[in-house]
């Protein structure tokens, strides 16, 4: 977990930071293996043993002040009670400390809340293909689509699916590859009138991609643009269809995520893809003119990516996608920043989807360890730093769940074929940081971080955001008490 602030010094107060002209915030990348100076957490076993505090919902850690019965909080400064069992643990001998007591960034293992995080036992890829296109365009995502077989962890579930004026499911676990389609209706807003459950079973749309990985291939050769098989058919009322629907992207989606979210769905109060659990990432290959202002709005709340090539002859798209797919992820995200008093959380920035009860705690189905997250900080009212008052504390806490691969279990007479096993694990990740602060304006324009300036000015100011777009800041949910 790197966190970089703007300034390496706080202000001491809001006239100084007004003086200098700067922004003052920080860039956190939750699922960094290790911080900013490359250092990694301390881990253990025991994170739902992790004190909190009472007022502000923050957690123990190193900075605290800590008693024989009771412990201070360094966010808030609210004492709480120690309970026996708790006081007992951290009164053990130094050499075996839990991980709270020996570093102030620690990453815990949460046990029982496996499935409450995820209703899934693998990673699912599911490819969804634009057939109104060209032939150069369809050859370009079918080689990266096979550079994503080679990158994906052989335990993944991998589906195909395809939409121009219908919408294509392939189940290629059988000898031939079999694809049913469903056409979307021209009479209507482009919403289908079947659920695809009921056209495929789930168990043979997703396809392992260990045992499967040459069926897939076959599969994604048989796939050819809409000019070449839609223009033949005879049936008029096909044809209409056609005419109607030439790009059913918006129809697919809908219909995919809702597919999606029966096997795999949670019930939230949010986006429909966010909703379901699902992280869309958006590849657009044109050099004409194309709406991506709307289109980024599925992948960032989401937590995806949209990616943006000219032309395919110059596209590094196979390249782009196994990068992409072999980086470790974590799912069901949960990210919330803590200050202490005399400052406060002015604004966010990032691929996430912000909680619709708690303020300051966003939600992210996916994040890979480049994924980053923007604050913008305040002085509260009539509040400073000075030399009496305590140092200001920063607590990041990032719970997510991750896949935890155990080994081939071919040897297992119970597990058919030679699938590798996979399981789930629940984790929080807390760091504590303390920084120091400076009445001298200098020291703040020694200290600046210019990428973490530019990227909160980037998102401050709507013309800069237009030009330049410097950190793409980066499925499934937990518990929805605060984190």
């Amino acid at each position: 977990m790197a966190a970089r602030p703007s300034l390496f010094y706080f202000p001491s107060d809001a006239a100084l930071l007004d003086s200098s002209g700067l922004p003052w915030g920080v860039a956190v990348t939750p699922f960094s293996p290790t911080d900013e100076r490359g250092s990694p957490p301390v881990t253990g076993e025991e994170g739902h043993l992790l004190p909190r505090c009472t007022s502000c919902f923050g957690y123990f850690s190193t900075h605290c002040s800590l008693h024989r019965w009771s412990w201070t909080c360094p966010i808030c400064s609210e004492d709480n009670d120690l309970s026996a069992d708790a006081a007992a643990r951290y009164a053990r001998d130094g050499s075996h400390d839990p991980p709270e007591l020996r570093s102030a960034f620690v990453d815990l293992l949460l046990p029982g809340e496996e499935g409450d995080a995820v209703a899934m036992t693998t990673p699912v890829y599911v490819a969804a293909i634009d057939l109104s296109s060209s032939e150069e365009f369809l050859e370009l995502v079918k080689s990266a689509l096979l550079a994503a077989l080679e990158a994906l962890s052989p335990g993944s579930l991998f589906g195909i699916l395809t939409f121009s004026s219908k919408i294509g499911l392939y189940d290629v676990q059988g000898p031939i590859p079999i694809v049913k389609n469903v056409f979307i209706p021209p009479d209507t807003d482009g919403t289908i009138l079947v659920d695809l459950k009921d056209v495929m079973p789930f168990q043979s749309f997703l396809a392992p991609v260990d045992t499967c990985k040459d069926s897939i291939a076959r599969a994604l050769e048989t796939i050819k643009p809409m000019s070449s098989w839609e223009m033949a058919t005879t049936a008029s009322e096909v044809q209409d269809h056609a005419l109607h629907h030439t790009r059913g992207f918006g129809a697919a989606l809908d219909a995919l995520v809702n597919y999606l979210s029966v096997e795999y769905g949670t019930t939230f109060e949010l986006g429909i893809a966010v909703q379901a659990g699902v992280c869309v990432d958006l590849f657009a290959i044109t050099n004409e003119y194309t709406d991506l202002t709307s289109l980024k709005v599925l992948s960032v709340e989401s937590g995806g990516s949209l990616f943006l090539y000219s032309n395919p002859d110059e596209s590094t798209l196979p390249q782009d996608i196994y990068k992409m797919l072999s980086r470790p992820y974590a799912f069901g995200c949960v990210l919330r920043l803590r200050t202490s008093s005399e400052f406060k959380i002015a604004d966010s920035y990032g691929h996430f989807f912000p909680d619709p009860q708690y303020a300051h705690v966003q939600h992210i189905n996916c994040c890979d360890s480049f994924a980053s997250y923007t604050y913008d900080f305040e002085f509260e009212k009539d509040s400073q730093f000075s030399r009496k008052s305590r140092p200001p504390i920063l607590q990041i806490a990032f719970k997510y769940t991750t896949i935890v691969h155990h080994g081939d279990t071919s040897d297992d007479v119970s597990n058919s074929g030679s699938r590798s096993r996979f399981s789930l694990q629940r984790r929080l990740r807390v760091r504590t940081i303390q920084y120091n602060t400076t009445a001298n304006i200098w020291d703040l324009y020694d200290f600046v971080d210019p990428d973490v300036v530019l990227t909160i000015l980037v998102h401050q100011v709507p013309m800069l955001a237009g030009l330049v777009y410097i950190v793409p800041c980066t499925p499934v949910f937990g518990s929805t008490a605060p984190v």
